[in-house]
């Protein structure tokens, strides 16, 4: 999840190039504009093609002049190029548009944020501490099983080379490649994923108590002990009963709290 910061930076950056896009149109249509008025001074607009565009041959065949060439021929080009920018311009446009999505869309995490209650503020913070040290554990894991990988060689027998691809076809299996360059980092980077990523995981909890209940009214009866939510939630609407439970087995990659809203 991108910084509001960056989000914003690469939303002006898009505006920059949609401006940059649009004055790129204009200097053509400019420099269109000045080569025509040149060739209506000349009397040459009469050989204006019914495409809106001169054929330069013939109009030095019927003018003799060289500069008649010229500026018909720049004419021409100026036009093409205008008429090319302007299919650029909305595309550019949109980028700019989803960027302007996504930084309200930041705009109103960060808002969501900051008016977490503190209880959700402790559920998320937990998460990103159990989640990277699951992360360590597991980089340590990953360091061990890749150690005991056999080498490649030349010459191999059978035997060896299927030994060699069921041992790095298991550990490809265990850490995928976008997984082994995760563990790769920081546990300064580990816990800020995490962070993003238990941030979205208890504002969709919040989401769906709020479906249940409305706006939250009461969090009193609400309780966090022994890494567990739960309590009672009260609302505009109703009350819903919050229960906390450990999840895991198999194919899961790391335990993780689950939280049901009845």
């Amino acid at each position: 999840m991108m910084k509001l910061e960056d989000v914003k930076a690469k939303m002006d950056t898009a505006y920059d190039k949609w401006q940059k896009r649009i004055a790129t149109t204009q200097k053509f249509r400019d420099r269109a504009e000045k080569n025509w008025n040149i060739i209506v001074a000349n009397g040459w607009d009469k050989y204006l093609q019914e495409n809106g565009e001169f054929n330069p041959w013939d109009v030095k065949r019927e003018t003799g002049s060289d500069k008649a060439f010229d500026i018909t021929y720049k004419y021409n080009d100026a036009i093409d190029a205008e008429a090319e920018s302007k299919k650029k311009e909305p595309e550019v446009e949109q980028i700019y548009k989803n960027w302007v999505v996504k930084y309200n869309n930041a705009l109103k995490l960060a808002k969501d944020i900051e008016e977490m209650p503190q209880i959700f503020k402790d559920v998320v913070a937990l998460l990103a501490e159990e989640w990277t040290d699951w992360d360590r554990r597991d980089r340590e894991r990953m360091k061990k099983m890749k150690e005991k990988l056999p080498a490649y060689k030349y010459g191999m027998t059978k035997e060896e080379r299927a030994e060699y691809t069921r041992a790095h076809n298991n550990y490809r299996q265990s850490f995928p490649i976008n997984r082994e360059n995760d563990l790769k980092q920081s546990d300064e980077y580990l816990y800020k994923k995490n962070e993003d990523e238990a941030t979205m995981y208890v504002k969709d909890l919040i989401h769906r108590i709020k479906n249940r209940v409305g706006e939250i009214t009461n969090l009193e009866n609400i309780h966090f002990h022994g890494k567990a939510l739960n309590g009672i939630v009260e609302g505009t609407t109703g009350t819903a009963v919050i229960e906390t439970i450990l999840a895991g087995g198999y194919n899961i990659q790391r335990l993780h709290y689950r939280v049901l809203v009845k």
